[in-house]
Order: C-alpha cells, then sequence, then structure tokens
C-alpha cells in the first residue's frame, strides 16, 4: 500500500465543479488499493461519503511543499503552479486544456495568461507521467510536451509511442446508476424537462437553448430548461459574464422563473435526482478551439443517467453522440436546428429509446475505474521519468543546481522598509550563482527601486543587485543571478533585501515560513520568528571534489549584521 497525495486547485465539499470531482473520484479509487490524501485551499459544506483509506484535508493558500517528500505519489492538476524542488514521482492531470478555456473568458488578463502558460510549463518540465481525456487532447499535450523538452531520444528509445509519459484517462462516471428518486420539490409541472449540467462559463452558449426553449413553447409545447449550476462553489472564483447575458435573454423573452430555471449550484449527491426528473439533457458552445479540444464533463452525467442529450457539433461527445446514437448534434448558434432536434427526441419513441439504450452500453465504457486505469497502474508502482537527468527545473530561468532554501510560503512578512530584511545561510562546497526570493506586492502600486545584497561571514558585501519594484510580480519567485562565488571547504552568507525608498503602505513584502523552529530573521531591525523563502543554486567548482550542499540547522543561528 503506497501512501498518494492527490491535489486540486477547487473546493472539496457538497458543491463541487470539475476539476473538484475528478480529484474525489481519483482519490476514491486510489483508495482501495493505496492510503490516499485529497488535499485542496478550503473544504466547504458537508463532504460526500468517502473511502475509509482516504483523509480530506485543506492546505490554504498553498501547499506545504516541503511535505511531499512523505508520499510515494503525487498527483496535481496542469494548472497548480509547483514552486518545489522534489524527487517524489509526480503525475500531472492534463485532462482541461485550461489554457484554451481562459483565452475566452473576460475575466483573464493577458498577464495571467502568461502566468497559467508559466505554470504549466513548469509542470511539464518537473512531471514524470501525464494523463489527459482524448487522443485529441494527446497530440496536443505531445506537441506542448515537445516544446518543454519532453519529447527527447531518452523517452523515445525506452518508449517510441510516448505511452510512458502521456496515456488518455478520460473523466469518468459512478459505476452505479443514480437514485431512481425524481425531484418532487420544484413546481415544474411541464410536459417536457430539459435540464443543463455544470455551470455556465464563458466559452458556452446557453443563449441558443433559451431561445429554442421560446420558439417551442410558442409551438405548443410545454418545455422547461433548468441550468444546474449558474454559480460557482468555489467563492473565489470571478462570476462569467455569460450567466448574466442568460438571465437577460430569459427575462426579456418571458422566460425567466416560468420556462426556464436558474439553479445556484445543485449538491453533487443530489444531481442524480434532478437528472432522473428530465427527459433530455443540453449542452451548447461556440466554434472556437477550445471546444475542439474539450471533453465535457457535464455530458458524463447525462451518459451517467441515460440522458438523451442535444449538444453542438465540434467536440468528443458530438462525434460520440453521431457515432453511438447517444443524441443529437448540431451546427453552432442554429436555434431552428435546436428545436428540431429536440422535437425528434419528444416525438420519435422508438430513437429516444434507442438512445438511451445506446447509452447504457457506452456508460459500461466509461466508470472511474475503466478510465483510471492509467493512473492506478502509476500509483501502483510510481517511478520518475526515465528523463530525470533532463535539464534543470524551469531551465528557461534555472541557473547552477538547485541545492536547498525554504520554499513554503506560510505568511508575508511586513513591509521592507528602513534596513530591510536579512537572513543568514550556510552554504558549503561549490559556487554559488543564483538565489531566488519570494516577493509579494498584493495591491500595492510599487515604485522605486530594490537592492539585493550578498555578504559573506567577514560582513563584505559580494554581490550587489538593484532591481525595479515595478517590474516585481505578486507571489512569484524572483531569481538575483549572479558571477559563481566559491565557497570553498564552508562559508557563511547573509542575503539582504532593501527598498531604500519604499513608504509605508506602499513597500514590497517577501514571503516566510514561521513554522521552522529555532529560526529567524530580521525584518527592518527587528528579529522575527521563522525563515524568508529563498532557493539556493550553486555550480561545481574547479578542484572541489565534494558534492554540493548546504546546511539548513545551521542557516540562522549566527548573528545578524548591525543595521548600517
Amino acid at each position: 500500500m503506497n501512501r498518494i497525495l492527490v491535489l486540486t486547485g477547487d473546493m472539496i465539499g457538497d458543491r463541487m465543479a470539475g476539476p473538484a470531482i475528478r480529484a474525489f473520484e481519483t482519490a476514491q479509487v486510489l483508495a482501495e488499493k493505496h492510503r490516499v490524501t485529497l488535499s485542496c485551499p478550503q473544504v466547504t459544506g458537508m463532504i460526500p461519503p468517502h473511502h475509509s483509506n482516504m483523509d480530506i484535508s485543506s492546505f490554504g493558500a498553498e501547499p506545504r511543499w516541503s511535505e511531499l517528500k512523505s508520499y510515494d505519489a503525487v498527483i496535481v492538476p496542469g494548472s497548480m503552479h509547483i514552486d518545489a524542488h522534489f524527487d517524489t514521482p509526480l503525475l500531472v492531470d492534463l485532462y482541461d486544456p485550461f489554457i484554451l478555456s481562459s483565452l475566452a473568458r473576460t475575466d483573464k488578463t493577458p498577464e495571467k495568461q502568461v502566468e497559467e502558460l508559466e505554470s504549466l510549463n513548469r509542470n511539464l518540465a518537473r512531471g514524470d507521467f501525464f494523463v489527459c481525456a482524448s487522443e485529441r487532447q494527446r497530440d496536443f499535450w505531445i506537441g506542448m510536451l515537445a516544446a518543454a523538452g519532453r519529447v527527447n531520444t531518452i523517452q523515445f528509445k525506452s518508449d517510441s509511442y510516448l505511452l510512458s509519459l502521456i496515456q488518455i484517462a478520460p473523466f469518468g462516471i459512478p459505476s452505479c446508476l443514480p437514485t431512481d428518486h425524481i425531484d418532487n420539490q420544484s413546481d415544474d409541472s411541464h410536459d417536457i424537462r430539459m435540464v443543463w449540467g455544470g455551470g455556465i462559463w464563458d466559452w458556452f452558449d446557453p443563449l441558443t437553448p433559451i431561445r429554442a426553449v421560446s420558439a417551442l413553447n410558442r409551438s405548443g409545447r410545454n418545455v422547461s430548461l433548468h441550468f444546474m449550476g449558474s454559480g460557482h462553489p468555489n467563492p473565489n472564483m470571478t462570476r462569467m459574464t455569460m450567466v448574466e447575458r442568460a438571465r437577460t435573454l430569459a427575462a426579456d423573452l418571458q422566460l425567466l422563473d416560468k420556462h426556464v430555471f436558474f439553479h445556484d449550484w445543485i449538491p453533487y449527491i443530489e444531481r442524480g435526482r434532478m437528472l432522473n426528473s428530465a427527459t433530455l439533457a443540453v449542452s451548447a458552445h461556440y466554434p472556437h478551439l477550445e471546444t475542439h479540444f474539450s471533453f465535457r464533463t457535464r455530458i458524463l452525467d447525462y451518459i451517467w443517467a441515460r440522458l438523451p442529450f442535444v449538444c453542438t457539433q465540434g467536440d468528443y461527445f458530438a462525434d460520440l453522440a453521431t457515432s453511438r446514437q447517444t443524441g443529437i448534434a448540431i451546427p453552432p448558434e442554429d436555434v431552428v436546428a435546436f428545436v428540431k432536434a429536440v422535437e425528434k427526441l419528444i416525438d420519435d419513441k422508438d430513437f429516444y429509446s434507442e438512445c438511451k439504450s445506446n447509452l447504457d452500453r457506452t456508460a459500461h465504457d466509461m466508470t472511474w475505474q475503466k478510465t483510471l486505469e492509467p493512473v492506478i497502474t502509476f500509483c501502483d508502482s510510481p517511478g520518475r521519468a526515465v528523463d530525470t537527468v533532463r535539464s534543470p527545473l524551469n531551465r528557461q530561468t534555472d541557473d547552477g543546481i538547485f541545492i536547498g532554501g525554504c520554499e513554503n510560503a506560510v505568511e508575508s512578512a511586513g513591509e521592507i522598509i528602513g534596513s530591510g530584511i536579512e537572513q543568514s545561510i550556510e552554504t558549503a562546497a561549490g559556487a554559488l550563482c543564483r538565489i531566488d526570493l519570494k516577493l509579494a506586492t498584493f495591491q500595492r502600486d510599487n515604485t522605486g527601486y530594490g537592492l539585493f545584497e550578498l555578504l559573506d561571514k567577514t560582513g563584505e558585501i559580494r554581490v550587489r543587485i538593484p532591481f525595479d519594484l515595478a517590474t516585481v510580480a505578486d507571489n512569484h519567485w524572483y531569481p538575483f543571478r549572479f558571477g559563481p562565488i566559491p565557497s570553498g571547504d564552508s562559508a557563511r552568507w547573509t542575503i539582504r533585501l532593501k527598498c531604500p525608498v519604499s513608504k509605508p503602505a506602499n513597500a514590497v513584502t517577501i514571503w516566510t515560513d514561521n513554522t521552522i523552529p529555532d529560526h529567524q530573521y530580521r525584518l527592518n531591525g527587528v528579529r522575527q520568528p521563522g525563515s524568508i523563502n529563498y532557493r539556493i543554486f550553486s555550480k561545481s567548482y574547479p578542484g572541489s571534489e565534494t558534492p554540493l550542499h548546504w546546511r539548513s540547522k545551521l542557516c540562522l543561528k549566527i548573528p545578524f549584521l548591525k543595521k548600517q
């Protein structure tokens, strides 16, 4: 039995979106053979029933990366920014091509999209094994992995089709059918009840189904449409503009709360009740890049409930609807075609019955136990990738060899003004060439300049690097590179960061970990418990036969420099 850590950036609780559901169900399946910890930023509401071998915890702002070493394998989503150096086998889940859906989001600035791409590239460089949702996605991700240097001769000689690097592990469904209970809690007395599973994201098209509902009711049909998730279970998620556009259209067509209903978010364990109460399901989107590579998790629920569906052409499940006759795929934004598809499912009983039978056969191939087989195999015998000797992590910016530091960002220190912030460290054998500091600038309009200084044990400044505070990104590592400095057999150093012209309420701060016992740093002349966030990089030095290393227990026991 291995110890497996499953991380998600989404909330775990009674109401969960797709990323949280996938992490929860992955942990459930793995818990049948292993001891699993599922960790998320925050646990909200009542947690669904889960396996006894599965623990659920919250990590707050970000995971404690130092704790990853205690697990036999770690699973992270492709969007999670890994700021850590660890040797634990890492599986990166790429089922969601989030960098494509971000293109359609109105709340994503170009700067945020670049930040997400940087996080993804870091995961592609570090991951030992990758999974995605379809063959189409696998082609996409192999291109990304090639750009990251992971499609190399070492991988190719080991496995010419790269199955040891990336495999398909789609979103799944429960092995048991939804409860037979029918939803009688609403006042919906319509003859035909349609459901829209999941949220209303900016890259979806809820407007076409709403217009189709209007046309169907004008023609004498008695039809309703229920959106199962107009909000989002994660309170930190920005509300998307498409939700309000859909509500406004429903109100303008005099359908709101009469034929079109917006539910906040149906609890995960209760979603089967609404699905069982429906006649058919719908999913609509616009024609763009995200559609081509998507794998609509909401349609998995339709398959689970054996619910025939109408969907837009252009994605995986549109092809499935056509090839396996599980529903009807129509052109994008075509209200007339949408109406005809609904009428076909309503009026043609034989066709509807055949769709349900085909859904039943399809469902047996899509249970979580089957879709996650590559994940199970990796966790049964986790190991590092065959090209572990590849370039250092994040090779675009990494210089030298990472030899240690403190990477857990627990809280930020106070503002760096006055004499600044400083901490002593000790290294041995080799040549220092780079030190990273993790800086924070949240809601500050930083102006002026900062000074990074590295002082030896005599107090002499060996490195002095000025930098523009306006270029510092919030909650990011800022690398300070310098020519290799041989440390000899052993050397003590002091890291100091000053911001000479900064003012209170508008100054940069630095991330710290105050949980490290017997460690201290000095902020603006005042001793503080814990350690600043820093990373040390070194290069081998001619004549040194001792392996590069870093001594952490001594790093903060030496006297601080006097204020200047």
